[in-house]
């Protein structure tokens, strides 16, 4: 993956996190899924932060971002999971939190 693109990619993730973290304001949300969505967002800033032209250039910052997008692929399942199991939560804020586990997930696998 390109480095444009997989900084790209990253920005998009990070988004998609900053998306269901504003989709819980304002609503009655469980402790779980906010401290997941929370997470998950923090998460995708590090990787965004880490995703800088130097870092990319050496291995062991690419394992090091890999590791980034496997713990948010993480934090991603494990948010949609609480969504699930609360069975009370506003489908707007599910629908952000599948959405940014979804492209995290795409990103993970075009990252191999």
């Amino acid at each position: 993956m390109q480095q444009d693109q997989l900084r790209q990619r990253i920005n998009q993730v990070e988004q998609c996190a900053e998306d269901a973290k504003r989709s819980s304001y304002g609503n009655t949300v469980p402790a779980e899924v906010r401290e997941c969505v929370d997470k998950m967002y923090w998460q995708a800033r590090q990787a965004r932060a880490a995703c800088s032209p130097q870092l990319q250039q050496q291995v062991a910052g690419v394992d090091q971002l890999r590791g980034m997008v496997d713990e948010l692929q993480e934090l991603g399942g494990r948010a949609v999971q609480a969504c699930r199991a609360s069975g009370n939560v506003d489908p707007a804020l599910e629908k952000a939190v599948q959405r940014a586990h979804d492209e995290t997930s795409r990103l993970r696998q075009q990252m191999g």
